[in-house]
């Protein structure tokens, strides 16, 4: 972004800001911190100084500061806040724990589309008629966008973004350039980015063609030679958890599925209309006692890979908890608080069990 300074010079301006006990007062907010390795942060800090922007601007051109911002950077805080709301909608669907890993893959193909589609990115480029970059033209492997795409872009963004662009257009067309040719960046490399992701891989670590069936309903169409064929696939993850009597009577609970199915009209009736939208939990729910085995295999296939969400709300809780005032909070009092924190959610397990 901005030829690599806008990052630089963000955490110069949100170091500044917290520092300003003054305006932090007269304002009744403190500007949130900024971590560069995460997306939710960046939004919440860009949010923040789009909404507080005149009244920032204003003691910035008070007190003048090394760091003061140029009108460019304002322009890009709105652009990278319209493309990291888009981001995070995806980021906080796809982290949700009951999430199937072929809902993670239709989820990152929508996210895919919809910056396609906000950043009016062409592409894939046919090998006919391929794209060459140049200075109106920005290309990232199969995916390209225009100077002219990135103007039209801007121009369906607010109205300071749009009057701010036009000034710097005519007041100094370096730095109009630079934005353009960032947008060109954020929203192709985005795309292509996703569109490298594979939320499942092979022993070998490569991308595997196809995710298999989990869903009872997607099963239906399933035959015998395919599960065996999965079974193989599977073969060194199965023998972490199962002995060979239980891939036995794994193979056989879905022999029994399969007859039943064609041996029972309500059972299959039943199946069909299971809807592919609901959780693999309730999905199962009707059959699961019945074909336990069955249920635990493909819930493992259908399983999202664990995330750092959890252990960065751990973490958060730990910092917000031992802060520069506490910092001589011993680790057993630290593990003493932390508990608390969980001892509604410890009750409510302890009711269930009785």
């Amino acid at each position: 972004m901005l030829d690599s300074s806008f990052v630089a010079r963000t955490r110069d301006v949100t170091g500044y800001l917290r520092r300003q006990q003054n305006l932090v007062r007269t304002m009744k907010s403190k500007c949130p911190k900024f971590m560069d390795t995460r997306w939710l942060s960046m939004e919440r800090l860009l949010a923040w100084l789009v909404k507080h922007r005149e009244e920032v601007q204003a003691y910035m051109d008070s007190k003048n500061p090394a760091c003061k911002p140029e009108k460019s950077w304002w322009i890009m805080v709105y652009l990278l806040l319209d493309f990291t709301e888009i981001v995070n909608v995806a980021f906080r669907s796809i982290q949700v724990m009951k999430t199937l890993v072929s809902t993670q893959e239709q989820m990152l193909k929508g996210l895919a589309d919809q910056l396609r589609n906000e950043g009016h990115v062409k592409g894939p480029i046919m090998n006919i008629a391929p794209v060459n970059a140049d200075e109106n033209t920005y290309v990232n492997g199969t995916f390209y966008a225009r100077k002219v795409d990135a103007e039209e872009h801007i121009r369906n963004r607010e109205l300071f973004v749009r009057s701010s662009i036009q000034e710097l257009k005519t007041d100094n067309i370096i730095a109009y350039d630079e934005i353009i040719r960032s947008v060109c960046i954020m929203y192709v490399d985005a795309v292509v980015g996703i569109k490298c992701i594979m939320v499942e891989r092979d022993e070998m670590n490569r991308g595997t063609s196809s995710l298999p069936p989990v869903l009872p309903k997607e099963l239906l169409g399933f035959t015998r030679a395919q599960f065996g064929d999965l079974l193989v696939e599977q073969k060194l993850r199965l023998s972490e958890s199962l002995t060979a009597g239980q891939i036995i009577d794994l193979e056989r609970e879905f022999k029994a599925f399969r007859n039943q199915i064609f041996v029972e009209e309500d059972f299959r009736e039943m199946i069909v209309n299971i809807d592919n939208l609901i959780s693999f939990d309730d999905a199962w729910s009707t059959i699961r006692k019945k074909y336990p085995l069955l249920c635990m295999f493909f819930g493992g296939l259908a399983s999202v890979f664990p995330g750092t969400s959890t252990v960065e709300s751990d973490f958060s809780i730990i910092g917000f908890e031992k802060d520069d005032y506490r910092a001589a909070l011993t680790n057993f009092s630290l593990e003493g608080i932390l508990q608390c924190k969980q001892f509604k959610l410890l009750h409510q397990v302890q009711a269930l069990i009785h």
